[in-house]
């Protein structure tokens, strides 16, 4: 059963930039601009539902849908604020939709970004 949703945030650094470390100084910060990303879409009055921005995780996550190429991951988790394990709810569904429209004017892109 479903219970809420995962949005999946990724950084990496742009050509030129520092060799991939896991847990380095660069994917750190990395992480703190998608956290300032993450916390300007999330929606800011109570709602039946929560927001849990999980911490830094210093491993580097790779994906096909971005060449395997090393990234930082910033997870987004949207749950009931009551009952955890109830099922996925009209709010919860909302709440998920508004927060990856906030992120589509800001121009993030679905499964990859493209550098201008």
């Amino acid at each position: 059963m479903q219970v809420g949703y995962e949005l999946h945030l990724f950084a990496q650094h742009g050509p030129g930039g520092p060799s991939a470390m896991p847990g380095c100084a660069e994917r750190r910060d990395l992480y703190e601009r998608l956290r300032v990303i993450a916390l300007g879409v999330l929606p800011h009055e109570t709602r039946p539902s929560r927001f849990e921005i999980t911490p830094f995780d210093a491993s580097l996550h790779l994906r096909p849908e971005n060449e395997w190429t090393p990234e930082v991951q910033l997870t987004v988790r949207v749950v009931h604020r009551d009952l955890y394990f109830s099922p996925v709810d009209a709010c919860e569904e909302a709440c998920a939709k508004e927060i990856v429209e906030g992120l589509r004017k800001l121009g993030a892109q679905q499964k990859a970004w493209a550098a201008a």
